[in-house]
């Protein structure tokens, strides 16, 4: 079995990025541990990272910190767009969030495994496809080789160390 190829929702990138820890961090920060190592193949939208600079734009040292962070986690994540299809579906699709829509249609057009989000509300409205949505603890507790590996002892990863304990 190949690489999981693993959308990460805009919530996981805020996980990672902000200053207070939050439910999800510690396995946000493993998710991208395990990304940086190759143990799986993460996605990212150039909205997410925009939608995150925007929910922790409350100080421009969290900003600075931002942009330093996310010139590492370029080199290990993809990093795309979305495109006009994705918006066209995401806009047919009945949902009131259309945000999780648009990101979810792309994540399906781009053919990944599973979504990963912290967004209890997601699995109620997404269209049945191929593509699991997992929460970021669900993911790093899968039994199939990458996760359970990096779920190991093996790669300790601190909550107040963040992104530079990781890179």
């Amino acid at each position: 079995m190949g690489k999981v190829k693993a959308f990460l929702d805009t919530n996981v990138l805020v996980d990672l990025l902000s200053a207070e820890p939050r439910p999800s961090t510690r396995a946000s920060e493993l998710i991208f541990e395990m990304a940086r190592r190759g143990f799986l193949e993460a996605v990212l939208t150039v909205q997410s990272i925009i939608d995150t600079a925007y929910i922790i734009r409350h100080s421009p040292d969290s900003l600075n910190a931002m942009r330093n962070k996310l010139m590492v986690i370029q080199r290990y994540v993809n990093i795309e767009s979305l495109d006009f299809f994705d918006l066209q579906d995401a806009l047919q699709y009945p949902s009131s969030d259309f945000e999780d829509c648009a990101q979810y249609f792309h994540a399906n057009s781009v053919s990944c495994d599973v979504l990963v989000t912290s967004d209890r509300k997601f699995k109620s409205w997404h269209s049945p496809s191929e593509m699991s949505v997992l929460t970021p603890g669900r993911i790093c507790q899968e039994d199939d080789g990458a996760a359970a590996g990096a779920k190991s002892r093996e790669y300790p990863i601190s909550t107040t160390g963040k992104i530079s304990r990781v890179c």
